[in-house]
């Protein structure tokens, strides 16, 4: 990976009305203001913009600095200095509530707090740990109640100064900008450390430095957050949205590894990332120039196969898999051109899988269809009525060979959804394990390919089963 990437996808960030305990400061470290307000609010502040209500709200002199509570290392609150509050555009936003009654709306990819180490808002759950700040000059922790969807929100994030890059939001502690879960996952795996340059925090002449005279000659300092040494990643995250002079000022930075006297280190490559224009998420056109340094261009697309591999390791509810094994179009339907807030998307799916244990019977269609659109929720709720009714895995067991089957692709596919399931919550059951085997076995070949394919995930012994290896003898090459 010597050669730039660029990766175009959807960005984490908190909702506009949530409160931040901000103070304002002059040069000298005085207090100007305690006011506070909400991260809105403190956007139109930063920026000098006018506020929605009569007026405006008041222009802090230009030389303030906004500050916020942040957290360090051994979990002490200090106060820490925004660096520039973005805006993020409209996203679909999750609500979150502990038992205590503290509660925050945020994109599922922002990350808390949790027990020391930040984890994504989609993997929080009930009775997961949260660290909070409630007043006291270290954090305590409190435990999740619920998380439910709350809709599309008007978003926005901070960026805070090093180190410590979180602050508190509404009592809770949170990342600073997170769209760049692919790019860390990467990096772990390759065990690379990342350094994350956001070029829209920068202004042109940043990047080659700070001017100096040595003997009577011009050098150039260049800037502490370029690397020296060593190997890594050099992230560029939301690049589309950096004025065209920086982006122009990356130019040769990402062609030669050079700028002003400062050379990349020959270990060390470069990944950007941004929303694609049409996403409607606050990007704009990369400048062509730039666009053509980069190696290669990645466009990320939803694709079924992947999702149905995540799903099951993620604990999906297994009538949602199976509807989408059934209906896998149906995955995603995101339109940027409609101002339908609710639409089919791998994250809209898993807000639903959260959903429906909890809905009273008979209300599925009226709550899904605020979470994947009406369309996508009457076509599963029409398939859900045909997963209630398909034989229970007692059946099955007591007797494999005198269930029923038949070929409607609706009931197949909810079996196979099912079965899977109960062969992953009894992995080493081998009775259980042989007599699944023995029905799907009678299964239309297509069906059986994806329990095989499916199982091997959850269940792997079941492959090493006689009857499983024997159909995959009789069926050789089917599965992938």
């Amino acid at each position: 990976m010597s050669s730039p990437v660029y990766l175009w996808g959807q960005p984490g960030c908190i909702a506009a009305q949530t409160k931040l305990s901000y103070v304002s400061r002059g040069p000298d470290g005085k207090t100007r203001s305690t006011k506070g307000g909400s991260i809105e609010r403190l956007y139109q502040v930063f920026h000098g913009l006018t506020g929605p209500e009569k007026g405006s709200y008041q222009v802090a002199p230009v030389d303030s600095q906004f500050w916020v509570s942040s957290v360090d290392d051994e979990g002490r609150i200090f106060k820490n200095r925004v660096l520039d509050v973005v805006q993020s555009g409209q996203r679909k936003c999750l609500r979150l509530r502990t038992k205590s009654g503290l509660d925050i709306e945020a994109t599922d990819d922002h990350e808390f707090m949790s027990d020391g180490e930040f984890t994504a808002l989609r993997d929080l759950r009930p009775g997961s740990v949260v660290d909070v700040h409630t007043n006291k000059i270290i954090t305590t922790q409190d435990e999740v109640d619920w998380i439910q969807p709350v809709g599309v929100k008007e978003t926005y994030d901070l960026k805070m100064a090093g180190p410590y890059h979180n602050f508190v939001a509404a009592s809770f502690v949170v990342h600073n900008c997170g769209k760049s879960d692919i790019v860390k996952r990467v990096a772990k795996e390759l065990e690379l450390p990342v350094i994350d340059i956001r070029a829209v925090l920068l202004d042109p002449v940043d990047l080659r430095g700070i001017p100096y005279v040595r003997d009577g000659v011009a050098h150039w300092a260049s800037p502490s957050f370029l690397p020296r040494d060593g190997e890594g990643i050099m992230f560029l995250d939301e690049i589309a949205n950096a004025p065209p002079m920086v982006q122009s000022a990356l130019l040769q930075l990402i062609l030669d590894g050079k700028v002003g006297e400062y050379t990349k280190p020959p270990g060390w490559r470069f990944v950007a990332a941004s929303n694609r224009v049409g996403d409607r998420a606050g990007s704009h056109k990369i400048i062509s120039s730039l666009a053509n340094r980069f190696a290669c261009h990645i466009n990320m697309e939803v694709d079924h196969e992947d999702w149905n591999t995540w799903a099951i390791e993620a604990g999906i509810a297994p009538d949602i898999r199976s509807f989408l094994n059934f209906k896998p179009a149906l995955l995603s339907q995101f339109n940027p051109n409609s101002d339908e807030p609710a639409f089919s998307t791998p994250r809209s799916w898993k807000f639903a899988s959260d959903l429906i244990a909890n809905i009273p019977e008979g209300m599925h269609l009226q709550v899904l269809s605020g979470t994947v659109g009406a369309g996508c929720a009457a076509e599963y709720v029409a398939f859900r009525d045909v997963y209630m009714r398909i034989p229970t895995l007692e059946q099955i067991v007591k007797d494999p060979q005198k269930v029923s089957v038949n070929n409607d692709p609706a009931t197949n596919f909810a079996l196979v959804g099912a079965l899977t399931d109960a062969c992953g919550r009894r992995p080493k059951n081998k009775e259980v394990l042989n007599a699944v085997v023995e029905f799907i076995c009678r299964l239309p070949a297509a069906f059986a390919t994806v329990f095989f394919r499916d199982v091997s995930l959850v269940a792997p012994i079941t492959m090493n089963l006689p009857g499983s290896r024997e159909w995959v003898r009789k069926h050789r090459g089917t599965i992938a």
